[in-house]
């Protein structure tokens, strides 16, 4: 996947929940980039989105989405965002979290979906192309 052509880095502040399941992910030596905005180069008004963690070798862009992405506009660009990105042949994870605040079990799970869906695709690229 031609990845590195279409990210550019940013200075962008993680919420308190994602830095929480960034905490988890570094305790299991799964580092994803999280400063990343992801070109889509397709003319539209959309044409990038910065997912909150990316791990380009596995093709996967996870969002951490809380109460600002309930309202009907923001879940409209959320699923186009999705889309766009599954064109591009990345996968895509939304958590999605209902409350201001994650709670620590939460947290827990969503760290532990992400641990499990990246060590499935590295396992899946493993079989695929063996060394």
């Amino acid at each position: 996947m031609a990845w590195r052509n279409q990210i550019l880095s940013h200075d962008r502040y993680s919420s308190n929940a994602e830095q929480t399941i960034l905490q988890h992910l570094h305790r299991w030596h799964l580092e994803p980039l999280t400063k990343t905005t992801i070109l889509f180069e397709d003319g539209s008004d959309l044409d990038r989105c910065m997912p909150d963690y990316f791990y380009p070798q596995e093709g996967l862009a996870v969002f951490v989405d809380g109460p600002p992405h309930d309202s009907e506009s923001k879940r409209s660009r959320d699923e186009i965002i999705t889309r766009k990105l599954s064109e591009k042949g990345y996968r895509v994870l939304r958590l999605r979290y209902p409350r201001s605040k994650l709670s620590k079990a939460m947290a827990n799970q969503f760290s532990e979906d992400i641990r499990r869906t990246v060590q499935g695709l590295q396992r899946h690229d493993l079989e695929a192309h063996p060394p």
